[in-house]
């Protein structure tokens, strides 16, 4: 009997495997082929990279090579999901020795992510909030839906993307070298976090609030890392975020003119647009965990960029994230208890009467632009239409058979396919707007040159939405070189102008979309070599 019962279960197994086995012969999505030399740890192992990516037509997993080259490959964060994350370094040779280079027309570099996305079953919610922080007007790392096959085996549908760091064209923040040790080189740039990491860090003086047991805010040293950071620069940083949360927790918070205010130490725009990117997206994590922030040379402590975002729009029901009402940074209110809390910055800032005036003037302006209900759901629905085009959806849900099954604690019942999964996040998303209309939409508001993106309004396209001729027009302060791209939500371009010396003045550009599918597109600026601008625009 018990050799039948191991039979029976081997057979089981046999079955189980060949049922989510799966395998690629062609995609719309760029197919990353990878192998390691061995068994991927924590640790760097050498392996390859081939990049398949026709500018025309499908790709199948033996075209010829977009880009092919060594990297460096290990796990990436301490998920304990089957399908694993990734970090990739693009080396010149099995030395190891970086090499900076473009991958699917991304800014050269050679720090890559590859996120699997197990708990998000829309490869949606980090791209939607993304796209939402960068239209403000910030930096947001760029992504491009993937296809990958890692030593022989399909592994399924992953982001594909840009490390957050320091670099011209990521964080564009100075380079501070360990022997940067005095004003004005120590004052920047570094890059913080708040996580669950164990590295080294320091912790705030004051306590979360709602906290049940004394927990503490944790900073830890991103860029420079640990352990490369000098004691010196350690106690700067420490000292000026030190000062940075006294004087937010002071008396005289909101003074806007003396050391004894906030504003001092801290550029106000970019907690405005971090508050109202993690609010519109009910994320668990924002504010206490995977939470980025930054200061340059001679300049103020920044939020951002968003990261990190699966658990938000909906996709879990901890702590009450799953409402459609209440704040996000009011979570400790539920889960006091939790190791990770959010600080008391964001329930200060509230408090905050003329932030709280101009943050609810820019909802109210980026809520008639890319934030309109219907200009979300087009990005959604793009995104959708090229996750659907080639069967890449059902192809990863083979190998990851994930439908109806709670893995993150979801709402019930969970999804049991694509379309009820994106049904979820439109009515969240149509019910989370309306809640934040209600609190913030300030009809008729004005604010002061520089509290939204100047860059905007340097640029305008018409008409949009676009059947087929597009008028670029762009009002230039001084002689430059100007590109212009278009590109899609996948980051392919379709569109490209380079026009050299433009003098001062207004300058009227034509763009034929008449060849481009339906659907969202991004028309982008880039002035000397550095972009400043990026529009929406919908093709129908």
């Amino acid at each position: 009997m018990k050799l039948k019962h191991l039979f029976a279960l081997l057979i089981l197994f046999l079955l189980t495997t060949s049922i989510h086995a799966q395998t690629i012969t062609q995609s719309n999505l760029p197919i990353l082929i990878l192998t390691s030399s061995g068994t991927i740890g924590t640790s760097n192992i050498e392996g390859s990279i081939k990049i398949i990516n026709n500018t025309v037509g499908l790709n199948h997993p033996n075209d010829a090579a977009q880009f092919q080259g060594t990297i460096g490959i290990k796990f990436r964060g301490s998920s304990i999901n089957p399908k694993k994350s990734y970090n990739i370094e693009t080396w010149v040779n099995s030395s190891g020795l970086s090499l900076d280079t473009s991958l699917l027309g991304m800014p050269a570099e050679n720090d890559w992510v590859l996120l699997a996305n197990y708990s998000d079953r829309s490869f949606q919610r980090d791209l939607i909030g993304f796209y939402i922080h960068n239209m403000m007007g910030n930096y947001t790392p760029r992504m491009r839906l993937v296809e990958v096959i890692l030593n022989n085996t399909y592994e399924g549908v992953y982001l594909f993307g840009e490390k957050i760091k320091r670099d011209i064209n990521r964080l564009d923040i100075s380079k501070l070298s360990v022997i940067d040790n005095a004003p004005p080189q120590i004052t920047g740039g570094y890059i913080l976090k708040i996580d669950n990491s164990t590295a080294d860090y320091w912790s705030s003086q004051i306590v979360p609030p709602n906290a049940q047991w004394g927990q503490k805010i944790n900073f830890h040293y991103d860029e420079p890392d640990a352990s490369t950071i000098s004691p010196v620069q350690k106690a700067y940083i420490k000292s000026y975020v030190d000062s940075f949360e006294t004087a937010l927790n002071g008396t005289n918070f909101q003074d806007t003119f003396s050391i004894d205010g906030w504003r001092y130490f801290a550029g106000k725009g970019s907690f405005e647009e971090y508050i109202i990117t993690a609010e519109i997206m009910k994320s668990q994590d924002a504010y206490r965990l995977s939470t980025y922030l930054y200061k340059d040379k001679s300049k103020k402590l920044k939020m951002g960029p968003p990261w990190d975002l699966e658990l938000s729009l909906f996709n879990t029901a901890n702590c009450n994230t799953s409402k459609d009402t209440g704040w996000a940074y009011n979570y400790a209110s539920t889960c006091g208890a939790d190791t990770f809390l959010p600080s008391f910055w964001w329930k200060r800032l509230t408090q905050d009467s003329l932030f709280m005036k101009e943050m609810k003037c820019k909802y109210t302006i980026y809520r008639a632009d890319f934030l309109d209900t219907n200009s979300i759901f087009h990005l959604i629905d793009s995104i959708g239409t090229i996750l659907n085009a080639e069967q890449a959806i059902t192809r990863n849900f083979t190998k990851w058979p994930t439908w109806g099954t709670q893995l993150v604690n979801e709402p019930l019942p969970v999804s049991t396919n694509y379309t009820e999964e994106i049904t979820k996040i439109k009515k969240f998303l149509r019910n989370r707007l309306a809640f934040l209309d209600s609190k913030w939409l300030t009809p008729g508001c004005t604010l002061g040159i520089g509290d939204v993106a100047n860059e905007k309004s340097q640029v305008t396209v018409s008409p949009n939405p676009v059947h087929e001729s597009l008028t670029y027009k762009i009002n230039i302060p001084e002689t430059t070189n100007l590109d212009i791209s278009v590109s899609d939500v996948l980051g392919r371009t379709f569109i490209t102008k380079h026009l050299s010396s433009l003098t001062k003045g207004t300058h009227t550009i034509s763009l034929d979309m008449s060849s481009l599918p339906n659907g969202i597109f991004f028309i982008h600026s880039i002035f000397n070599e550095q972009e400043r601008n990026c529009m929406k625009v919908v093709k129908e």
